[in-house]
């Protein structure tokens, strides 16, 4: 490259928009802890009492909510940079997801829930993803879940999925469910081409569980802890 361009060589990858990288012989970690206090900052939400969980468990929101009208306009504007942190902070996809839903019409109700959302952010400031370093065969390995028609709005499920290379999670999705038909006949045929293996997973080893529904403190930590997510300070 260096022979036909113009080019220097910057050393290792250390931050690239908003994402810190630190590379070692053990591994990779990834995080937004910088981009994440601009975040707090920019909602006023700086030194604000932490939160060990971004979600009150069994939460249930409504876009008919009685609650008085926000701004919705900022309520959008600190949703959408929640979401970009969702980079490198799997345990927030699900929370960050649900809140998203209601910026049409946001209500006190709706930004209390991202409130609670930052107040867990400001607690886990120095988490990110850790990525091992592994040597000789690794197998590709999904989970995925669903909350079972738990919007109460739609009555459409919420489908949570991870994918692990190893031990380490390389994607991750949380999302209302659509044309599932569609996407379930090709999941049959690449299952019946044997392309793909399914198996049944019970609760405790479910660990798409942490994208489908808010969780206790207990439970939240234990799966954000098995899916890679850690402090890295």
């Amino acid at each position: 490259m260096k022979a036909m361009f113009q080019m220097s060589d910057l050393g290792l990858l250390h931050y690239y928009l908003g994402m810190e990288v630190s590379q070692t012989e053990n591994g990779i970690t990834i995080s937004q802890g910088a981009y994440a206090t601009k975040i707090l900052e920019a909602a006023d939400m700086a030194g604000c009492n932490p939160s060990q969980i971004p979600m009150e468990p069994r939460l249930k929101l409504s876009k008919t909510s009685s609650a008085p009208a926000v701004d919705a306009t900022e309520l959008r504007r600190i949703i959408g940079s929640l979401r970009y942190l969702v980079n490198s902070w799997p345990d927030l996809a699900f929370s960050v997801g649900y809140v998203s839903r209601f910026m049409s019409a946001a209500t006190a109700e709706h930004q209390a829930a991202m409130k609670r959302v930052l107040r867990y952010v400001a607690g886990t400031i120095n988490y990110g993803c850790c990525y091992k370093r592994r040597t000789g065969d690794v197998e590709l390995v999904g989970y995925s879940n669903s909350d079972l028609a738990g919007d109460i709005d739609t009555r459409k499920s919420t489908t949570g999925v991870f994918f692990f290379l190893g031990d380490n999670v390389i994607t991750w999705q949380s999302q209302k469910q659509k044309h599932i038909d569609t996407r379930y006949h090709y999941i049959r045929e690449c299952i019946e081409e044997g392309k793909v293996k399914v198996k049944y997973i019970g609760t405790n080893e479910q660990l798409a569980d942490i994208l489908t529904k808010p969780l206790g403190c207990v439970k939240f930590t234990e799966l954000r802890s098995r899916i890679g997510v850690v402090n890295i300070k």
